[in-house]
């Protein structure tokens, strides 16, 4: 069975390689226009996780004081629109990636900041990336090939089996290493130290006893603890690392290197939460310089409000 999926996997990847070639000819104003058109029928027809995006966004963008109720609402329905408009770009910068030769990753993807990364790796040490589901995370995960450094990066397997096997395909095709979340210690500890770069996502949802109950868009959040255990046990440097897109290009922006050593090696729960959340600090600047394009569809605030009792504001 299990190579039968691997069969399947490939030829459906395959089949989305074509379609990517076909989406790749189409100029970005009409990529734009459609994925506008198709967010639009998601979010007022289908209507799957459109009242999650909406909660979401009134409660991080609350109504301001000079706004009316009305005026409050046309603000968030306009930044879910474009939201929604969000995700399909993201899904026509993943199907053309798959065609994508690495001369053709240079001309789509502008990296801006690499002097920081190079700080941290001189000497061929390994380093910690801190990422978030902005921009475009998948197009982040070749960055191996333009960095020069390898990448591997903790995910989350999808259950389904033949769609984890497609998935991967896409992932893998510049290089990056998948280092599954179960077993994510021991292994990022060994990628860290062949002088990878080990690639946390930390902005969903991380229950107990992965997680720490800390603050996040200004709202009450469970966040993972994996990456400030590790990162301050082994001593590595952890490089803030964002995505946005603008006209159709990526940017992929390395900042300098998160300030955690006056914490030391986060032995004490204290100094766990102190670090969690200088990280989502961190992430959280990202998301309000580009809301339209973060993955509000997650339901990050389960310790906030029970996303199934919350009512709308407007």
């Amino acid at each position: 069975m299990k190579v039968l999926i691997q069969i399947l996997g490939w030829l459906f990847f395959r089949l989305l390689q074509v379609l990517g070639w076909l989406i790749r000819i189409l100029p970005f104003s009409f990529k734009q226009a459609l994925a506008y058109f198709a967010g639009c029928f998601w979010f007022y027809v289908l209507g799957f996780r459109a009242r999650t995006v909406l909660l979401n966004l009134s409660y991080v963008f609350p109504r301001l004081k000079e706004e009316s109720n009305s005026e409050f609402k046309k603000r968030i329905y306009s930044l879910a629109r474009r939201n929604f408009q969000n995700y399909f770009l993201l899904l026509f910068e993943c199907l053309e990636k798959t065609t994508w030769s690495y001369a053709t990753l240079q001309k789509k993807v502008r990296i801006s900041g690499l002097e920081h990364l190079k700080k941290a790796t001189q000497g061929g040490k390994g380093a910690y990336i801190l990422a978030a589901h902005i921009g475009n995370w998948e197009v982040m995960l070749a960055l191996s090939k333009i960095v020069n450094i390898p990448l591997s990066c903790i995910v989350r397997f999808v259950r389904n089996s033949f769609w984890d096997e497609v998935l991967k395909l896409s992932r893998t095709s510049f290089e990056v290493n998948l280092l599954s979340e179960k077993s994510s210690g021991i292994t990022a500890f060994k990628a860290f130290k062949k002088g990878h770069l080990v690639c946390f996502v930390l902005d969903q949802h991380t229950g107990e006893p992965h997680g720490v109950l800390a603050r996040f868009l200004g709202l009450k959040a469970w966040s993972a603890k994996g990456l400030a255990i590790l990162s301050s046990r082994t001593g590595g440097s952890i490089i803030p690392t964002y995505s946005y897109r603008e006209n159709g290009i990526v940017h992929v922006v390395f900042e300098e290197e998160l300030a955690v050593e006056d914490l030391g090696e986060c032995k004490e729960p204290e100094q766990i939460l102190a670090h969690v959340q200088r990280a989502n600090d961190r992430m959280e600047t990202w998301i309000r310089k580009h809301p339209e394009q973060y993955f509000w569809v997650h339901r990050r605030f389960k310790a906030q409000f029970d996303y199934k009792k919350a009512t709308l504001p407007f």
